[in-house]
Formats: C-alpha cells, structure tokens, sequence
C-alpha cells in the first residue's frame, strides 16, 4: 500500500513531478514538491442520445492546479503566495485528494487592474 513516504517518488521532479515555491506570510519561502495538473478521472459519463461534445468549454482560465502532499499544505491557505515555471500565483482553494494528497488551485496574483475613472462614463464620439 503506498503510504506518505512514497510520495517522494512520485513527486520527483525527475519523473512526474515539479518544485513550487510557497510564502508564507512572516516565514521564509520553501520549495515544495507536486504534480502540476489534476488527477486523471476514470471512466466517463455518456448519456445516449446527447452530443458529447455539445456543451465544451471554449475558454481556458488562467489558473494552475497542483498536488501536494497533505503535509505540506499551508495552513491558512489564503493569501499565500506561490511560484510556479516562473509565474507567480495566489492559492485560492484547497481540495482533498485522498488520504495523502491536496489539490492547490492558484490563480496569477498582481494582473489585476484597478478600475479607471472613465470606466462607465458616457463619452460623445465624433
């Protein structure tokens, strides 16, 4: 049965894995392992009669998805800052997988930009 010492092997950035780099507010940054991207679904749900390929997102989110060992989960996670390939990201949301891992979906931090005063007006154009 594999257990939480194993998850090294899986994480290696060698093999399937890569190395983030979490900060947490007032501690020093740390590298952590994961996997970047969601865990495979077996099977899928096909419902007779309706097109598969129907109702398919045409939109990519700008978003990162990694897994990491439950152990290395910052705790809160809100607010952390995390650097992924070179991007930096802030961790949105947490989800279980499993006993031993958690799925981390970040989103980019700082892209945002501030509304602007004209925003909204009513403008004449020639």
């Amino acid at each position: 049965m594999i257990g939480a010492d194993d998850l090294a092997d899986f994480f290696d950035a060698d093999e399937f894995g890569t190395v983030i780099v979490v900060t947490e507010q007032d501690k020093p940054p740390r590298d952590v392992p994961g996997i970047i991207g969601t865990p495979l679904a077996r099977g899928s749900i096909f419902r007779a009669g309706i097109d598969p390929g129907a109702a398919q997102v045409r939109v990519l989110p700008d978003q990162v998805q990694v897994q990491v060992a439950n152990k290395d989960v910052p705790r809160p996670h809100q607010g952390v800052k995390v650097l992924v390939s070179g991007r930096h990201y802030v961790i949105a949301e947490t989800a279980p997988i499993g006993r031993l891992r958690t799925l981390l979906t970040m989103t980019p931090d700082g892209q945002r930009t501030p509304p602007t005063s004209e925003l909204g007006k009513w403008a004449v154009s020639n």
